[in-house]
C-alpha cells in the first residue's frame, strides 16, 4: 500500500501537474507529515494544486521527500477522507519553495479548537500546516545523526528535552508549534527526558531513542497526540515519533519506571470468520497489523494506573476510527495481565451458547497472569473456556476421578493450576456427567518445567452451525507469544469405519493438497507441523465431496493433515516439496 502511494505521489508530482523538465536550479523537495491528532482527521485526503495526491492519508504517516517546481505558487489542500474533489477541502495552504530547498510540511492541530483542551501557553491549536524550510535528507556529517524536534502536542505546555545524565537541555523552552534546527549527535542509544520548561527536576515522560543504526541519517522527531486524551475527545495519547526521509515513521518506546509499569499479553481467540485477521490499536496507534486468529503477543510493558484503550478493527483498517469495538483498561502497578479477544461480531448469525451466555465480541482481561511458574520445578496452567457454542464442561486428567476444572462455562478463566512437568491426557466431559467424553487431548509438559501457560478452548464444536468457522480445539499460549495446538487424541485407532473412505493426495505435494471424502460424514481438516503447532485450518469437506487446498504459503517439510468427523480423528503424514 505504501509503495502504491509513493508511486502515485511521484506520478502526480511529475505528470499530473504537467511540470516542465526540472533543472537543479528551479526544483525543490518536500516531505509531508500528518500529525493532526483530532479524531475527525484520523485519515485525510491531500490535494496538490487541485489534484488528489494522497488518498486516506493516515495520522502519523509521512511521505518521502518528493520534487516540486521551485519559485512558483502551489497549494496543498486537506480534505476529509470521504472527499470527492478539492472542493471538499477543510483548509487550503499556499506554498512557494526556494530553489534547491528541502522542506518539511507538518499537518497539525484540531479542526474545532473549542471542542478540545486549550493549549496551556495559549497557543493557537487550529488545524494548519507548518512549513519548515530547513529540512535535510541526510546528516551533514556522514558519521553523525542530525535530529530536528517538533512540538506538535496541542495540550502540552512548554517543555525542555534532555538526554538522561546530561544537565543541559538539547531542546530548551519549546512551546507548541516550535521546530528546532537540526541537532548533530553520535549514532548511539539515548534516553530522552521530557520536563516542564522551567523545571528540569520534574520528569513528564522518558523515551528511548535507538540511533545506533541511523549513522548518516537526518530524522524529524515530533511530539504527537494528547497528554490528556479524556479531555480531547479520547484522541490518541501523547508519544514521540521519528520520521525518516523515506517516509518511515517509528514510535520511540516510552521508558516506564518499574513501580509505575504493568505487563500485558494479548491473545486473539475470536473464532468469527470475519475476525480471522484483525488490526489492534493501543491508545489510537496501530499496535498489531493483521493479527491472526489463535496468535498471541509476548508480554509487553504499559504504564500502570492510567487509562489506556485497546481497539479492534478489521484487517483492512486505515485508522482507529475503523474499530469494531474499543475497550478501556487501567492496569495495576507491577501487575501481569492477559487480554483475550473472544466472541463473534454478530451473535444472531451464530449458534447460541447452550448456557445462555453472551457470545458478543469482547475482550476478557485477566489480571492474575504469570510469566513463569511460581515453583521452578512445576508447571502452572490457567484454563480459559473460549468456545462460544460449547456447554459447561469439566476437565479431568485421564485416570483421575476429580476434575481439575469443574463446571467451567463459556467465559470462565481459572486460577493457575500447579502440575508436574509430565505428559497428561486431558478429558473434557459435560459439567454434570464425567462418564461422557466430549474430547481428549494430549498435553506434553515434559519440557515445560518452570513455565506458565494459558490453555484456551477455541473454535466451534459445530462449525456447520457457525458459518463453517474453525473447529474446536485446545491451544496452549506461552508467555513469549508462542501458541501450540494440543493434539486431539479422542480416538486412538488410526482408522475407523466412518473414516475409512478418506483420501489425501498427492503426496508429496507442491501446489495443493486434495481431500476426498467418500463417507457420508461432514469432515473438518487442519494442517499441523510435526511439533503439533497448527499451521492452517483447512475447513469443511461435506459428505461424498472433495476439496483442494492451496499450499502457496506452506514451506517445504513434513506435516500432518488431521481429519475429524467430530468423533474420530485420522492423521495423514504429508510431505510438501516445491
Amino acid at each position: 500500500m505504501q509503495k502504491t502511494i509513493f508511486t502515485f505521489l511521484a506520478m502526480c508530482l511529475i505528470g499530473a501537474h504537467s511540470l516542465k523538465a526540472q533543472t537543479a536550479v528551479d526544483s525543490a523537495s518536500i516531505q509531508i507529515i500528518h500529525n493532526a491528532a483530532d479524531p475527525a482527521a484520523a485519515s485525510v485526503d491531500i490535494y496538490l494544486n487541485g489534484t488528489l495526491l494522497l488518498n486516506d492519508f493516515a495520522f502519523r504517516a509521512a511521505t518521502p521527500f518528493v520534487t516540486l517546481e521551485a519559485g512558483v505558487d502551489h497549494s496543498i489542500a486537506v480534505a476529509p477522507s470521504t472527499s470527492t474533489s478539492v472542493s471538499d477541502a477543510l483548509e487550503t495552504f499556499p506554498i512557494n519553495l526556494a530553489p534547491n530547498s528541502k522542506n518539511v510540511a507538518i499537518a497539525n492541530g484540531v479542526l474545532a479548537p473549542s471542542g478540545f483542551a486549550a493549549n496551556p501557553d495559549s497557543e493557537n491549536t487550529a488545524f494548519t500546516i507548518w512549513l519548515n524550510t530547513t529540512g535535510q535528507t541526510s546528516a551533514i556529517n556522514p558519521s553523525k545523526v542530525d535530529v530536528k524536534v517538533v512540538h506538535g502536542s496541542t495540550d502540552a505546555p512548554t517543555v525542555d528535552v534532555l538526554v538522561e545524565g546530561v544537565t543541559t537541555p538539547i531542546v530548551d523552552n519549546a512551546k507548541y508549534g516550535d521546530i528546532t534546527n537540526y541537532i548533530e549527535v553520535d549514532p548511539l542509544t539515548y534516553t530522552l527526558v521530557v520536563t516542564p520548561g522551567n523545571d528540569n527536576n520534574t520528569v513528564v515522560k522518558k523515551y528511548t531513542a535507538p540511533l545506533t543504526t541511523a549513522q548518516g541519517a537526518a530524522v524529524v522527531v515530533f511530539a504527537s497526540g494528547f497528554l490528556t486524551p479524556s479531555a480531547n475527545q479520547n484522541g490518541p495519547a501523547f508519544g514521540l515519533f521519528a520520521c525518516l526521509p523515506n517516509g518511515t515513521v517509528i514510535e520511540l518506546p516510552e521508558v516506564v519506571a518499574a513501580a509505575d509499569s504493568a505487563s500485558i499479553q494479548i491473545i486473539h481467540n475470536a473464532a468469527d470468520p470475519l475476525a480471522a485477521s484483525v488490526d489492534i490499536y493501543l491508545n489510537g496507534a496501530l499496535l498489531l497489523d493483521n493479527f491472526a486468529f489463535r496468535s498471541a503477543t509476548p508480554f509487553v510493558t504499559l504504564e500502570a494506573g492510567v487509562d489506556h484503550s485497546i481497539a479492534v478493527a478489521p484487517s483492512t483498517s486505515t485508522s482507529v476510527s475503523d474499530a469494531l469495538a474499543t475497550f478501556p483498561i487501567n492496569l495495576a502497578p507491577n501487575s501481569k495481565n492477559v487480554a483475550i479477544a473472544n466472541g463473534v461480531v454478530m451473535p444472531m448469525s451464530f449458534a447460541n451458547n447452550p448456557d445462555g451466555e453472551s457470545t458478543a465480541f469482547t475482550i476478557w482481561l485477566d489480571t492474575n497472569a504469570q510469566t513463569a511458574a511460581t515453583n521452578a520445578t512445576k508447571v502452572d496452567v490457567k484454563v480459559v473456556h473460549g468456545s462460544t457454542d460449547a456447554p459447561t464442561v469439566d476437565v479431568l486428567v485421564q485416570g483421575v476421578t476429580t476434575p481439575i476444572v469443574n463446571d467451567a462455562k463459556y467465559g470462565d478463566i481459572t486460577p493457575y493450576i500447579e502440575v508436574d512437568p509430565v505428559t497428561y491426557t486431558l478429558v473434557i466431559t459435560p459439567g454434570n456427567d464425567n462418564n461422557t467424553v466430549v474430547k481428549k487431548y494430549s498435553a506434553p509438559l515434559t519440557t515445560a518445567q518452570g513455565a506458565a501457560a494459558v490453555v484456551f478452548a477455541s473454535g466451534f464444536l459445530t462449525p456447520s452451525a457457525n458459518q463453517n468457522g474453525p473447529a474446536f480445539g485446545l491451544y496452549a499460549c506461552l508467555p513469549n507469544g508462542t501458541v501450540i495446538a494440543l493434539p486431539d487424541v479422542t480416538t486412538v485407532s488410526a482408522y475407523s469405519p466412518s473414516l475409512a473412505n478418506v483420501n489425501v493426495y498427492p503426496n508429496p505435494a507442491s501446489e495443493f493438497v486434495a481431500i476426498n471424502n467418500q463417507s457420508n460424514d461432514m469432515l473438518t481438516a487442519q494442517l499441523f507441523d510435526l511439533s503439533g503447532k497448527l499451521i492452517s485450518d483447512l475447513g469443511v469437506i461435506d459428505g461424498n465431496m472433495y476439496r483442494t487446498f492451496s499450499l502457496d504459503n506452506i514451506t517445504n517439510g513434513i506435516y500432518q493433515v488431521r481429519v475429524t468427523n467430530g468423533k474420530t480423528v485420522n492423521s495423514y503424514k504429508l510431505a510438501v516439496s516445491k
